[in-house]
């Protein structure tokens, strides 16, 4: 029972850390979305 407990556990921390990155990498992505965003509305105010 110990042995199967411990597993869990384990596969429990694996999977945070892969949560984590997946977080991570989501908002670099969000960001550069965001600075691409910007930009486009910059040129926008420009082009009036």
């Amino acid at each position: 029972m110990a042995r199967t407990r411990r597993s869990l556990d384990e596969r429990i921390e694996e999977q945070e850390q892969v949560v984590s990155k997946a977080k991570e990498h989501y908002e670099a992505e969000l960001n550069k979305l965001e600075q691409l965003m910007q930009k486009r509305n910059e040129q926008k105010r420009r082009s009036f």
